[in-house]
């Protein structure tokens, strides 16, 4: 003859159904809206150049800090190469938004 379980045997089950059910919730907020662990968080790219030669960076702006990261090797402009941009143009700034 099969005994039934009582009803409190359940209640572990029951809350690991509830932990699962949260944790697809929080990988379904992460994935779909886009986690951003700091609030005005932005990044873009900057050229930066010194005399005839130029290399990439990204800048990452987080709450009034910056992250830069160098993304390609320096290369060589030509030796009539003048950057056209002006001094503000060619700062990297994290304003906070």
């Amino acid at each position: 003859m099969q005994t039934w379980k009582k009803r409190s045997d359940n209640i572990p089950v029951a809350v690991y159904l509830v932990v699962a059910v949260m944790l697809v919730f929080v990988g379904m907020y992460i994935v779909i809206l886009g986690y951003r662990p700091y609030s005005n968080f932005y990044s873009y790219t900057k050229a930066i150049c010194l005399d005839n030669y130029c290399f990439d960076v990204y800048v990452e702006c987080f709450s009034g800090n910056m992250n830069v990261t160098k993304i390609t090797d320096v290369i060589f402009m030509g030796d009539e190469w003048v950057d056209p941009r002006s001094d503000s143009e060619r700062k990297i700034n994290c304003v906070k938004l």
